[in-house]
């Protein structure tokens, strides 16, 4: 199995958050604990968590054990997907205990989260200051206006932006976010590969496409490298 240190020997296409096997240079496939077959370690890098869409009741001790086996691995580098869902899923109780007990595994082992949320930022901000997460958090997928955008990034927070930047409103709000704070992912979709998300965010930011991987490269190297 090759480690991280040994697959950033050079600046790469990253995708930070894919529900797929891809032949992008360096993935991190999401890996629901609670789904079929997810039992097993992969043997390329990826992020384990409970999905709030999974939530749908009392989560079984063994369910938590597993999770931190897996969250423990070399090659897992983040906890999550974990969210907050308001439009969709469990009640919000029973989704904020369950993401509030990944919030502290992340903590403990000090590795970024990926973080789903659907009209919940405030809860989300809510919950990173009530218990004093100081892990980087990663919003996978974002799509919020820009104020929004504005007091997440006021928290240590990183955005994620997939397919959804083909969007004139995302597409603005992309165009305002730092880029230093920037991650891109091809999430559960397979009509457009990291290469054309990569491809479509520089020609809006009147880059080139090299300049863009070297920045977001930068990005990954100081979020999952520094210690």
């Amino acid at each position: 199995m090759k480690t991280l240190k040994n697959c950033l020997k050079f600046p790469r296409l990253i995708d930070i958050h894919t529900h797929q096997l891809n032949s992008s240079d360096f993935f991190i496939e999401n890996v629901d604990v609670r789904g079929a077959g997810k039992w097993q370690a992969p043997r390329h890098f990826f992020s384990v968590g409970i999905h709030p869409w999974s939530v749908s009741g009392e989560i079984q001790e063994e369910t938590w054990t597993r999770l931190r086996q897996l969250a423990e691995k070399e090659n897992c580098l983040a906890v999550g997907e974990a969210g907050l869902d308001r439009a969709k899923g469990a009640d919000l109780e029973l989704q904020m205990e369950v993401f509030e007990r990944q919030v502290r595994l992340s903590e403990e082992l000090k590795k970024p989260m990926i973080i789903h949320c659907v009209r919940a930022y405030s809860d989300i901000l809510s919950v990173k200051k009530r218990l004093k997460a100081r892990q980087v958090w990663i919003i996978h997928g974002f799509q919020g206006n820009v104020s929004i955008m504005t007091q997440l990034l006021k928290h240590t927070v990183f955005l994620s932006f997939g397919p959804f930047i083909f969007r004139p409103k995302v597409e603005s709000v992309f165009m305002k976010c730092p880029l230093d704070r920037i991650f891109f992912e091809t999430d559960d979709q397979s009509e457009y590969s990291i290469e054309d998300l990569y491809v479509a965010a520089s020609r809006l930011r009147k880059m080139e496409t090299e300049e863009l991987i070297r920045t977001v490269f930068s990005t990954f190297e100081s979020v999952f490298c520094s210690g």
